[in-house]
């Protein structure tokens, strides 16, 4: 299941460089919102973790699992 929902990930919110000032920085765009892995990744990982649960209805273990591995976050 969690192989199921990386590539759920993988292909629905891919990692990109998002320019931030004069740099650019890891994020992902989810709904034309942009979030930085490593400033904002609580609400990242609130509109992830909603999108994942309707989706799958898997286990809170689950989701966290393939958040992690996918985005490197905790």
């Amino acid at each position: 299941m969690v192989d199921l929902m990386s590539r759920f990930l993988k292909n629905s919110f891919p990692v990109s460089r998002i320019k931030s000032g004069k740099r650019f920085k890891r994020g992902v765009d989810i709904d034309g919102n942009n979030f930085f892995l490593s400033g904002s990744s609580g609400a990242f990982k609130i509109k992830i973790y909603d999108s994942l649960k309707g989706c799958y209805g898997a286990s809170d273990d689950e989701i966290n699992a393939a958040i992690s591995n996918f985005y490197g976050i905790n």
